[in-house]
């Protein structure tokens, strides 16, 4: 009697043990991701000119980290590695032709979950831009964003994890050096407000898209 007693106490301890060593075996965890985004200016818009919505030319591709600082994996520190593309369109007031600005960058993000949500703060170095002609990114700002977004899992198991994200963004800098000098629309849609920063745009973005981290 007494020996079936040890073996029942025994296989909780043992199956605690065991999942005890797969979270510590787990801590990290590192994939791939990949998103499509949709933008708008959410700066000021200068007269004679009228923000709409575009979508991002190239798809976000990149490597997100996580690092587990619990084993129930409620909180985690994030670091994302990634091509991403902010795009907004202009339309001219005047004719209704709309003039979709597309912006790419390098961008790297630490940041921090607790359960589903996420929050990331986003450095990016311009890496190629147009508007139909090409933008040179000698006139543009290294951005910084902040991002919020919901990290929702789809599959797990012990060798990863297949999660469908929704990120939304908005950009703290405003994208160009000097923008009174180096708005691409200035002989397009031109207007008599341009001597003025203070319309330097800012994008507004939203993404949706799918990631799968490897644990380690």
């Amino acid at each position: 009697m007494i020996k079936y007693l040890l073996i029942l106490v025994s296989i909780p301890i043992f199956v605690f043990s065991m999942k005890a060593e797969e979270d510590s075996l787990s801590k990290f965890a590192l994939g791939p991701y990949l998103a499509m985004k949709g933008g708008i200016n959410a700066g000021s818009v200068l007269k004679g000119r009228k923000n709409e919505l575009a979508f991002s030319s190239v798809p976000e591709v990149g490597v997100s980290f996580n690092y587990k600082l619990n084993s129930q994996n409620h909180t985690a520190i994030l670091f994302d590695l990634g091509y991403s593309g902010y795009s907004f369109g202009i339309q001219d007031a005047s004719n209704g032709k709309i003039y979709t600005e597309d912006f790419s960058y390098l961008c790297i993000a630490p940041g921090f979950r607790y359960s589903v949500l996420t929050f990331n703060i986003i450095f990016g170095i311009p890496v190629n831009a147009d508007y139909g002609p090409e933008i040179s990114t000698s006139v543009l700002n290294v951005i910084t964003a902040v991002q919020l977004g919901v990290d929702l899992p789809l599959y797990s198991d012990l060798t990863g994890s297949l999660d469908l994200f929704i990120k939304a963004d908005y950009m703290l800098s405003g994208i160009f050096k000097e923008f009174s000098k180096n708005d691409p629309l200035h002989k397009d849609v031109p207007s008599p407000y341009l001597q003025y920063d203070s319309y330097n745009p800012r994008a507004a973005s939203l993404q949706v898209g799918i990631s799968y981290l490897f644990n380690f």
